[in-house]
């Protein structure tokens, strides 16, 4: 967005499953700390903490819908979250249930699961188009060059002739193994960072969140919201926590 202006504890996020934005991942201060506000949704198994919203109210971006709860005092319905795409190079059901979204932490992937059988995908969060004017790019920092002590030039010509994402301990993305170790991080302290690729033949599907909470949902008790990935109701993490099946209020009314 053209001369926007960001908030003091906005910054470039790049997420586990989006590309990066202007966001805010922490809770704010003066507010309860909810610690699914900077949980990872692999570690989990919890799409949920993966999906970016944006309060309509105050155009702020949140890394999740959590980190948004803990920081504004805003009604549910002023939450807007990004769509959600998923794509698989095997044959997988044309209308998957949100619920059957796992992740599964052996082979390092979500999955969908129907019975006996899970099906590997890659799922990314993607900017709704009502959003787009709204939700403000970044570009995250890439090292893509050795660091300037660097002597060794078989190396630093393997750092510039390639492109294979890996990442290192702290996030920190390398253009490849070779611009990582040219940086001077130990090899045994970086991972591969695997990319959807789109080719002829795949399936994709893309789900619009549009409606991921409701406060009052049918299924659901008064203070609760709705969460379709799981097909439970889960407490409004601001105001209340969970306790015999209750929501049960943090602070009294």
């Amino acid at each position: 967005m053209s001369g926007a202006k960001l908030k003091e504890n906005e910054k470039c996020v790049m997420g586990e499953d989006h590309s990066p934005a202007y966001m805010v991942d922490t809770c704010g201060r003066g507010y309860a700390k909810d610690s699914l506000c900077t949980s990872s949704a692999k570690d989990n198994d919890d799409p949920l903490l993966m999906i970016p919203v944006t309060s309509t109210a105050t155009g702020t971006t949140y890394k999740n819908y959590f980190c948004a709860l803990c920081n504004e005092d805003v009604d549910v319905e002023h939450l807007e979250p990004f769509n959600l795409k998923i794509v698989s190079w095997e044959e997988v059901l044309r209308q998957p249930s949100l619920s059957q979204l796992k992740y599964n932490r052996t082979i390092q992937a979500w999955t969908l699961v129907e019975g006996k059988i899970s099906v590997t995908v890659y799922v990314t969060a993607m900017v709704p188009d009502s959003l787009k004017s709204t939700v403000v790019p970044c570009q995250w920092r890439l090292v893509d060059r050795c660091a300037p002590n660097w002597s060794d030039a078989d190396v630093e010509t393997k750092c510039s002739s390639y492109m294979s994402l890996v990442e290192d301990k702290t996030g920190l993305q390398y253009r490849n193994p070779y611009c990582a170790i040219c940086n001077y991080v130990d090899i045994k302290d970086i991972d591969c960072v695997h990319l959807p690729e789109y080719g002829a033949g795949g399936f994709a599907g893309e789900f619009p969140l549009i409606r991921l909470f409701y406060l009052k949902d049918k299924r659901c008790e008064k203070d609760m919201v709705y969460d379709k990935f799981h097909g439970v109701c889960r407490c409004n993490a601001r105001i209340s926590i969970m306790k015999n099946g209750k929501c049960v209020y943090k602070i009294r009314k």
